[in-house]
């Protein structure tokens, strides 16, 4: 036995907790809406709300391409400061100022964005339901959504365009008791018709079957600034969504002899709607107001060759659309790199010129099966930010969506949460169905897991992991949520007041005695609780537990970690806090997160670096001795001089390794010499801080 195994053998097993702000804040406000795999549009409020797992499209970053997620959590996080952040584009969704998006380099806060600066949204959206109606009603839709009313009884459709009328008089009429008829005044035809029910054995009644449809849609009494597409239509097959496009385009849009297609609306709602429909088709184009007469009217419109010869497939009804395939790309279809930057990127050689290249430029250069390759052709369209406005504070919502980390709100990309599969690869999870699956795409394997509702199940786990000796570590990925359900189980036992929060407290107390008992090392991992004032005295913030255990759980624990963004430390930009704060619940008995802080967010390197063995993943025997050579070369390299890091990284990707472990090599090297530094520049300040001694002589 060696003698660091020799230390080991008889050292306490440590328990330790970090707790952070719930997804870190990040969150979106509840009016969002959220694209379903079924075709469906949620807000994330009643997503959250309804609580039942759903599918979802989201962004697979290996491929760059929309795919099928599973969401496995939903948040509710409560009220926090929103910001609206609006693209070029027209696309808008309302955050909290530190939600991640995708931009140019990588996922990034939201505050952190700025004007002009590139963000990853849908070039398209492949989903599409299965219901399937008649083409009469689908297109008889399209027509009263553009230049439809119905109210006071009255349904009526308005064009002068003589194909466009012979078309809904066919559809119309098609309904089985419906009869068109044109306006007259002064004895002279009008552009206006007038639906109504068709004699019929029995007498004429004032309802026809299609006032019936429209007003089952909700639709009945909306004038032109308030209509909306129904929510059923989102659930339509293909075919049918591309019959009600063909006719609402044939009245509202319009074709230019420039060869620019664009559709206008009195409804912003309504407009948005037909946007993100006419988006699932492949078809990207730009929303913008305007004020006509003092009236607010929104328009969209696209100039693009592919999404013109797109929008001549959905076959827009009575306007042909020119494709000009000679026209090239279009030049705000563009990566998010200059073309010096590119060029470097692809080994081209140097390239004068800091203009970003488009789409249709990179797709001539790249090699197929590279990450070039499958950026230059994704499912993304590089937008621009126009404007982050604050809108105050509401009520905000989040998801986890596994492997993926996104999903598409307001037909933006969002980020959600990520986990701390990295330190402990060898360790028992306690973690709820589906809640580490992301661990697999971040780390590369899949952790062993149970699944704990109570503290009494948690002293039951660490009693028989110890008595197994299968793991050492324990892992409760989301302890606040056992207090939650162990103080629910004590008040349905009938509990309450002092009894309630006594039997919590010893029951917390047997679970870090059993632990300790067991020879188990524990983490928690929490929610963060804000400082608060609570019958006049000040509550410190920390770990979000129920009764006393926000004070009482970390005194029983060696180390107590509050996670929190930095976002200039890169390329991770979150640490571990640790330092004398009257506002906050934190400590370290071992004196290592409490000395580097702010630290890097890596408890497996903290506890490495406070002598404890952190075993690594049994397929990777040499990554220990790897980190520890990595780390001693970079030990004279500047924190944020990322040059040597990225030379490793490609090096371990050249002799075979995969991205995930050369990455998690990396990683642990890189805050492995952070910490090593802080230690030493804290020892050096000790000794040359101390008096110097002299010897007297007689």
């Amino acid at each position: 036995m060696t003698e660091a195994s020799m230390v080991q053998s008889i050292m306490e097993p440590y328990v330790c907790l970090t707790y952070a702000p719930p997804k870190l804040g990040k969150c979106l406000a509840g009016t969002c809406k959220v694209l379903l795999a079924d075709g469906r549009v949620m807000s994330v409020k009643d997503l959250v709300d309804h609580g039942q797992p759903v599918e979802l499209p989201a962004l697979d970053e290996t491929s760059f391409t929309i795919r099928t997620s599973r969401v496995s959590t939903y948040w509710r996080n409560g009220v926090k400061g929103i910001v609206r952040v609006t693209t070029k584009s027209g696309r808008q969704i309302d955050v909290t100022r530190n939600h991640p998006l995708r931009g140019g380099e990588g996922w990034k806060e939201a505050q952190d964005f700025s004007p002009g600066e590139f963000v990853a949204v849908p070039r398209v959206l492949p989903v599409f339901g299965d219901k399937s109606v008649p083409e009469h009603e689908a297109r008889f839709l399209g027509y009263y959504l553009a230049n439809g009313v119905f109210d006071h009884s009255h349904l009526g459709f308005s064009s002068g365009n003589q194909a466009l009328v012979e078309d809904f008089i066919r559809v119309a009429e098609v309904f089985p008791d419906v009869k068109v008829h044109r306006g007259v005044v002064h004895g002279e035809p009008t552009i206006d018709y007038t639906i109504s029910k068709r004699s019929m054995e029995g007498g004429q009644g004032q309802t026809s079957s299609a006032m019936c449809f429209i007003r089952d849609l909700g639709l009945e009494g909306h004038h032109a600034r308030t209509k909306f597409v129904p929510e059923v239509v989102f659930t339509w097959k293909k075919e049918c969504i591309a019959q009600l496009l063909s006719c609402y385009l044939g009245c509202d849009g319009s074709v230019e002899a420039t060869g620019r297609v664009s559709f206008s609306s009195a409804s912003e709602t309504l407009a948005r709607q037909i946007a993100h429909l006419i988006l699932r088709f492949g078809v990207w184009g730009t929303l913008r107001s305007k004020v006509v007469q003092g009236w607010t009217y929104w328009e969209w419109s696209t100039g693009d060759a592919d999404c013109k010869r797109r929008l001549s497939e959905i076959g827009v009804f009575t306007k042909p659309i020119t494709v000009d395939d000679a026209a090239g790309g279009n030049k705000f279809d563009r990566l998010p790199y200059t073309r010096k930057q590119f060029h470097a990127l692809l080994g081209l050689g140097w390239a004068e010129d800091d203009r970003y290249i488009s789409r249709s430029q990179a797709q001539k250069h790249v090699a197929p099966g590279t990450r070039e390759h499958s950026l230059a052709h994704s499912d993304i369209f590089w937008d621009q930010i126009a404007s982050i406005d604050d809108l105050g504070e509401q009520e905000t919502f989040d998801l986890t969506v596994p492997e993926v980390h996104n999903f598409i709100a307001n037909d933006i990309f969002a980020h959600n949460t990520v986990d701390l599969g990295y330190s402990f690869p060898r360790a028992l999870f306690a973690a709820a169905p589906g809640a580490l699956d992301s661990i697999a795409s971040t780390c590369g394997y899949r952790p062993s897991r149970v699944d704990v509702k109570t503290l009494n199940e948690c002293i039951a786990l660490v009693k028989k992991t110890g008595k197994e000796g299968r793991y050492d570590t324990v892992v409760f990925d989301d302890f606040s949520f056992i207090a939650e359900q162990t103080f629910s189980s004590l008040e349905r036992a009938g509990k309450k007041g002092f009894q309630l929060f006594g039997e919590l407290r010893d029951q917390a107390l047997e679970f870090r005695n059993e632990s300790r008992y067991a020879k188990v090392n524990v983490v928690m991992n929490c929610w963060e609780g804000r400082p608060s004032i609570k019958d006049g005295a000040r509550v410190r913030g920390g770990p979000q537990l129920a009764g006393k255990l926000p004070e009482s759980i970390p005194a029983l624990c060696d180390m107590v970690l509050r996670a929190a963004p930095d976002p200039g430390r890169q390329p991770w930009p979150v640490v571990y806090r640790c330092y004398v704060d009257p506002s906050w619940v934190m400590g370290d008995r071992f004196d290592v997160a409490s000395i580097v802080d702010p630290a890097p967010m890596n408890l497996g390197e903290l506890l490495r670096a406070a002598g404890r063995q952190v075993h690594r993943h049994p397929a990777l025997p040499n990554q220990e001795e790897e980190v520890q050579v990595i780390s001693e070369s970079m030990s004279g390299v500047p924190a944020n001089d990322m040059t040597l890091a990225n030379t490793v990284y490609a090096n371990l990707i050249g002799r075979g390794d995969n991205d995930k472990v050369a990455r998690w090599t990396v990683r642990d090297a890189l805050d492995r010499a952070v910490i090593r530094r802080a230690l030493e520049a804290r020892r050096l300040q000790f000794f040359t801080s101390m008096p110097s001694v002299g010897i007297l002589g007689s």
